[in-house]
């Protein structure tokens, strides 16, 4: 009697099955358990951190592939995110994911087509070239490739991404930009803290909460500014001010630990706008600019992860305020200058001692519009409440608030084209594109001689 063709039950008597039935009757049990096992065995990560590991990926685009490609292999226990591994690649591999990447060789330079796979067979294989020009289907609808610290996307993507973003609000005057780094430097005593106070009150005025870090003034200081007699300034309630608490000192680099006791304190009150007063204190060798620079760069980092707007108040070394204020004045400026967003000065003027003007010296975002023929002019004054603040006076040239005016080195042929152009309707900016040497304050104050004479 064949094995085959016999039909046993749970009722058969094992001891009535010969040698060979026997044998084969345990190995077909044995490998229909080995088929069963391989067919019903899965493969599970959890939470987002399952998927990072998974994809290779950060955690806000694992969040973003949980709630889109990975949505069918998503599986909730409770509050625990539990991935089917195994369908969750399938679903990966077979999106559109993909990214231009440069491939550099020693003779030539390719623009290589690929797709993201797990298999090292097929990461071997040759990139497939495509034609720069080709252009593959909802290109804008493509997620990023992350590699690292890298984010990676094609600039057409990039930029139309950005187009879908609101534009950035106004935060004081167009000198500050919502999402931007800025800076705000004078010489000492000039007044940046009174206007770095105003600022942060504007600003909580617009019902945004302001983080104001005053490394610069004690609480005393800081009542006698704000009261007089027995008013006190009241600003709006969603303006904080931090300051040092010397009781909790750890040990460790100072610098850091204070940078990251800044970051949790605005995580916690979620706030998005800073005022940093001043770079100095949080960095002791900032005249030098090395360190400087590495704070700076933190700095970068926190507003890139955030999505926030810091404004920080620096100074220059003493300079002749009889020349106008340069890039080269803030301290440190060979190192820092450039991770600025926009930087902008104060300075003191020559019409009286409430007096100071602003200057824009960088900007990111826009043209200038406060350079050394438009500067802003303000002028100090202390409320009934004993608040001091500045009120705007509109704009005038630099060379103006200067002690000494700058000296004038034009020649009688500029003159004469300077009064040429002007008759003729041109613009101050217009004389300054078309004359070498002639800014647009000289050809102002040529054409106001000229005009005073006649």
């Amino acid at each position: 009697m064949s094995f085959q063709n016999h039909e046993f039950h749970d009722e058969t008597i094992v001891a009535s099955l010969n040698v060979k039935q026997l044998r084969e009757l345990l190995s077909e049990a044995l490998s229909n358990n080995v088929q069963k096992a391989s067919v019903e065995e899965k493969h599970y990560v959890y939470g987002l951190r399952g998927i990072q590991t998974l994809l290779n990926c950060s955690h806000t685009q694992a969040q973003r592939y949980k709630d889109g490609i990975l949505k069918e292999a998503i599986m909730q226990n409770g509050r625990k995110i539990v991935v089917d591994a195994d369908k969750a690649l399938q679903l990966f591999n077979g999106s559109k994911n993909k990214c231009f990447l440069l491939f550099t060789t020693q003779t030539t330079t390719s623009l290589c087509f690929f797709a993201h796979s797990e298999q090292e067979s097929e990461a071997e294989e040759p990139l497939e070239e495509k034609p720069l020009e080709e252009k593959p289907q909802n290109e804008d609808e493509e997620e990023p490739i992350y590699v690292g610290m890298l984010k990676i996307q094609r600039i057409n993507a990039a930029i139309s991404a950005a187009k879908r973003l609101p534009e950035p609000r106004d935060l004081f005057r167009g000198l500050w930009n919502e999402g931007e780094i800025d800076c705000l430097f004078s010489d000492s005593n000039v007044g940046k803290s009174i206007l770095a106070l105003q600022i942060g009150e504007h600003i909580a005025a617009t019902q945004q909460p302001i983080l104001y870090c005053d490394f610069e003034m004690s609480d005393k200081q800081l009542e006698k500014r704000c009261s007089y007699n027995t008013s006190t300034h009241i600003f709006p309630n969603n303006f904080y001010r931090c300051t040092i608490n010397a009781n909790n000192m750890r040990g460790g680099d100072f610098e850091s630990n204070l940078l990251t006791d800044i970051e949790v304190a605005a995580l916690k009150l979620g706030i998005k706008i800073i005022i940093i007063d001043n770079l100095t204190y949080m960095c002791s060798d900032a005249e030098k600019g090395d360190s400087a620079g590495i704070l700076m760069r933190k700095l970068m980092m926190l507003k890139q992860k955030y999505g926030w707007s810091l404004l920080v108040i620096a100074h220059t070394p003493k300079r002749d305020e009889k020349s106008p204020i340069l890039p080269s004045h803030l301290a440190g400026s060979k190192k820092i200058f450039n991770f600025f967003d926009s930087i902008f000065a104060l300075g003191r003027s020559c019409k009286g001692d409430d007096y100071r003007y602003l200057k824009q010296l960088k900007v990111r975002s826009s043209e200038i519009q406060y350079g050394e023929d438009n500067v802003l002019i303000l002028q100090m004054v202390k409320a009934t409440d004993g608040n001091l603040y500045y009120i705007f006076h509109g704009t005038e040239t630099e060379d103006a608030q200067l002690s000494y005016p700058q000296a004038r080195n034009y020649s009688p042929e500029d003159i004469e084209r300077v009064i040429q152009l002007r008759s003729q309707g041109n613009s101050y900016r217009d004389i300054e594109n078309t004359l070498e040497g002639i800014s647009r304050s000289t050809a102002q104050r040529i054409w106001t001689e000229h005009t005073s004479r006649q």
